[in-house]
């Protein structure tokens, strides 16, 4: 409970500084930040003005904002095969939540994504695809009238094994508001769809 409070409010503070980068310690705790250094013995990450680097021995695995995963202290008994169906998927399976691309909106999207599953519990929210069955992707789609839809992938083939229905986003100049209100209209409508053609 402690370790899901600790994710929830590192991602809460990732969303309010649009950072692109996940550090996860051997310990389960997780940091996010704008800028990372990494060398042979440390890794060294700041945000605001505040600078933390740890013992590459305390790391378990850098997710970068480029998409490359880096594991240093990763316990491969941690890992899970992915389905490969989606009469497969069963609650409390372990989800990863992959971003589209490195737009504002969807980055945005991806955390408010995150934030929502975390709170909804259905699934174990993962983060790395290492440890995930199964992969979601939000996807704004800024294209004409912007608009928010989500799909469910295979984690090694990225095949897509479900796809939601389209919904218009909820217009705002800010886009923090913009994200987190059409994410979770999508997931209340869209996800609970989703939710109800798999088997509990």
């Amino acid at each position: 409970m402690k370790k899901s409070i600790f994710i929830l409010v590192s991602i809460l503070f990732f969303t309010q500084i649009y950072a692109q980068n996940y550090i996860q310690l051997v310990t389960g705790e997780v940091f996010c930040s704008k800028s990372i250094n990494i060398n042979t013995d440390k890794i060294t990450f700041s945000n605001v003005g505040v600078t933390i680097t740890y013992n590459i021995n305390d790391v378990k695995l850098v997710l970068l904002k480029n998409g490359e995963n880096l594991y240093f202290n990763y316990d491969e008994a941690q890992s899970v095969n992915g389905i490969s169906s989606l009469k497969e998927i069963r609650k409390n399976m372990n989800i990863f939540v992959q971003n589209h691309n490195s737009s504002l909106r969807n980055e945005l999207s991806t955390m408010h994504t995150i934030i929502y599953l975390i709170k909804e519990k259905s699934f174990n929210v993962v983060y790395t695809p290492k440890e995930a069955h199964f992969i979601i992707e939000p996807i704004f789609d800024e294209t004409g009238r912007d608009k928010i839809y989500f799909c469910i992938k295979e984690k090694n083939t990225d095949k897509i094994l479900y796809l939601s229905r389209q919904i218009y986003t909820i217009h705002s100049f800010n886009p923090m508001s913009e994200t987190e209100q059409s994410v979770n209209r999508l997931m209340e409508n869209e996800f609970i769809i989703f939710k109800n053609t798999i088997k509990r």
